[in-house]
């Protein structure tokens, strides 16, 4: 199996870091809120697999394009043109979207989301969800 390399973080679980960047989220604050930090990118051409992992408190604004005039997102996991598996994985309390996935090709199973505005957001994408459970989530348009 491949290395996990857990990190520190407010809740005071993990070990590798010993902090964040205090520019990111609100990291000196008394709580692990949504946001805090920015998430993982899945660019054109990359192959993803994340499996048992919790991502909490993700999603920090950022310009996906890299350019001030466009929108900023909130995306706990972001792939564009990847292949991605997420397998019995928990996301909670992340920004306004857990996984965002444009033109990509991906797997959801075994995964639990919980709290935020919106689970997935799929757009052009080959998604297949799988024993995926959803919970407390405040998108008018629905967790998935």
């Amino acid at each position: 199996p491949a290395p996990s390399y857990p990190l520190l973080n407010k809740e005071g679980s993990g070990g590798g870091l010993s902090r964040l960047s205090t520019t990111v989220g609100n990291w000196d604050g008394p709580d692990p809120q949504p946001k805090d930090w920015q998430g993982l990118v899945f660019n054109q051409g990359s192959v993803g697999e994340l499996t048992h992992a919790v991502i909490k408190y993700a999603g920090h604004l950022f310009y996906p394009d890299a350019y001030i005039y466009t929108p900023p997102v909130s995306e706990a996991i972001r792939a564009v043109g990847a292949n991605l598996l997420i397998d019995h994985c928990v996301f909670e309390a992340d920004g306004d979207v857990a996984v965002s996935i444009k033109n990509s090709t991906t797997t959801v199973q075994n995964t639990d989301f919980a709290v935020g505005g919106r689970a997935i957001e799929a757009r052009d994408t080959y998604l297949v969800a799988e024993k995926v459970r959803f919970d407390r989530f405040t998108s008018p348009e629905g967790p998935l």
